[in-house]
């Protein structure tokens, strides 16, 4: 529990396990809240260690499994984007639990890949979700986003007051273009390495949006 995880500073497994345990039951708390105007209060992180707080894990990822499967997708559920329905959480905390499973895996030497198709909707959830709400006030251009194993591909616009993202094909202009398998796409974004992605930045504009995406 003390090993340290490169990829979450100033995080040990131990606390990693801590955040993940109490985001599962913040997720469940907002879909049986039903209530898309109030966010749901923090959960405290319990007075546990070892076994015990691995316990604690397994229990909440089981409550909130089980809340996904029966809950209709379009429960109303309070979250921090404009789509207040259970769904969002579906794949919000599909995405956050596969990351942090990865960054544990990589702390002991192991990462397994990660599945592609579901890399490549955590690829969508970030270019059509969660990069809109960066602002970017520098060159105006655009980034090319590309799977090499899926073949998904997104064009993004950024500006000051709105960012405009679309669906693309691989190879399309663009002011800087970021490609690779999906799960190192993915990663890369979430700051956990370029080490996999081919870069391309074909107009003075490249690298300031590089530096807006990927910090």
């Amino acid at each position: 529990m003390s090993l340290v995880v490169p990829t979450c500073p100033e995080w040990n497994v131990e606390k990693l396990v801590r955040h993940l345990g109490a985001h599962h039951r913040w997720v469940s708390a907002s879909i049986e809240a039903q209530d898309p105007s109030t966010e749901t209060l923090d959960i405290p992180e319990p007075d546990l260690v070892g076994e015990e707080l691995l316990e604690w894990l397994i229990a909440g990822v089981e409550d909130l499994a089980g809340l996904l499967e029966l809950v209709p997708e379009d429960r109303p559920a309070w979250s921090w984007a404009g789509d207040h329905r259970k769904g969002f959480w579906s794949r919000r905390t599909t995405v956050e639990t596969t990351i942090h499973r990865w960054d544990v895996e990589n702390a002991v030497g192991v990462p397994v890949p990660l599945d592609p198709a579901l890399a490549a909707d955590g690829v969508d959830e970030m270019a059509t979700v969660i990069i809109p709400g960066e602002p970017y006030s520098e060159a105006p251009g655009t980034v090319l986003l590309e799977t090499t194993d899926t073949g998904d591909a997104w064009a993004i616009k950024p500006g000051p007051e709105t960012t405009f993202v679309s669906r693309a094909a691989p190879g399309d202009d663009s002011d800087l273009r970021v490609v690779g398998p999906a799960d190192a796409l993915l990663l890369g974004l979430w700051g956990r390495g370029t080490e996999r992605l081919e870069i391309e930045e074909s107009t003075e504009a490249g690298s300031a949006l590089l530096a807006w995406l990927i910090t």
